[in-house]
């Protein structure tokens, strides 16, 4: 499972499915399919699934979905949610469905599933990349100062070999860190949708 955190205004998850199946109120399979992307915050679930054999989607809205999941190793019960959901067919075969939740028991059972699904995993702490930042920075400064002390006023010829050793060790420590950050920005923006 994949989760995220934007660190900023709401938690969001998102996990690949090992199946999904989206059913009407009077309980019809709608959908079933696999390879799902599913992403979850305060303002609704977003899905996206890959288009079954056979099934036409029709773009508009449907009322009353309610969607299971079943997950490598892992089952989430059915989201006892009625809901309403935008519904398009893409180019590439893919169906893509934003189900908002809004009245006060949407709202009970989508955070009743948010905190499912924060049990199933630790939630990354949203202030790493500053943490990152801060610590990268600050190897960074101080093998760059070993580099240009054993530079300027180091005699040793040991000295300066070890303390530019120290140098070029934290600048790639420091690129490290640089680039730990840009990933847990990417998976921020990459959230669909």
């Amino acid at each position: 499972m994949r989760f995220a955190q934007n660190g900023r205004t709401e938690p969001r998850f998102g996990f690949q499915a090992e199946e999904v199946t989206v059913k009407d109120s009077n309980g019809s399979v709608l959908f079933e399919g696999r390879d799902v992307v599913m992403n979850v915050s305060q303002r609704g679930v977003a899905v996206l699934v890959g288009a079954a054999p056979g099934f036409i989607p029709v773009p508009g809205s449907v009322q009353n979905l309610k969607v299971e999941f079943k997950t490598k190793g892992n089952s989430i019960p059915v989201i006892p949610i009625s809901l309403s959901a935008s519904v398009q067919h893409t180019a590439k075969g893919w169906i893509g469905m934003h189900i908002e939740a809004m009245d006060k028991n949407n709202r009970k059972a989508l955070d009743d599933l948010l905190g499912h699904l924060a049990c199933e995993r630790a939630i990354p702490n949203p202030h790493w990349k500053e943490v990152y930042e801060s610590v990268g920075v600050a190897i960074n400064t101080i093998g760059v100062g070993f580099g240009i002390w054993a530079l300027v006023f180091a005699h040793s010829q040991t000295v300066r070999f070890w303390c530019m050793r120290i140098m070029v060790a934290s600048v790639f420590v420091y690129v490290l860190l640089r680039l730990l950050r840009a990933r847990i920005e990417w998976r921020e923006a990459s959230d669909w949708p």
